[in-house]
């Protein structure tokens, strides 16, 4: 992102903050967040095999995959509801 782009983000930020929206808007934002997690983890754990059979034969490799599906929730919420 641009200088002038970051300079205008922090003084909306300011501004936010300062009328009382900052907060409620972070609210919102990340209730959003536990929506698209609520929805999208148990598919993304369901197609790489995150099963409790694997929970309980190989923890480590539930694990791993586990952390792989998180990483792509977070990516999508970063991307859909941070960056945009």
């Amino acid at each position: 992102s641009s200088a002038a782009s970051d300079v205008y983000k922090r003084q909306l930020y300011e501004r936010m903050a300062m009328n009382g929206t900052l907060f409620p808007e972070m609210r919102k934002v990340d209730e959003a967040a536990d929506r698209i997690k609520e929805q999208m983890l148990p598919k993304l754990a369901q197609e790489a095999g995150a099963t409790d059979e694997l929970k309980r034969t190989d923890q480590f490799e539930w694990v791993r995959r586990m952390e792989a599906c998180n990483h792509q929730v977070e990516e999508v919420i970063l991307t859909e509801l941070v960056y945009s």
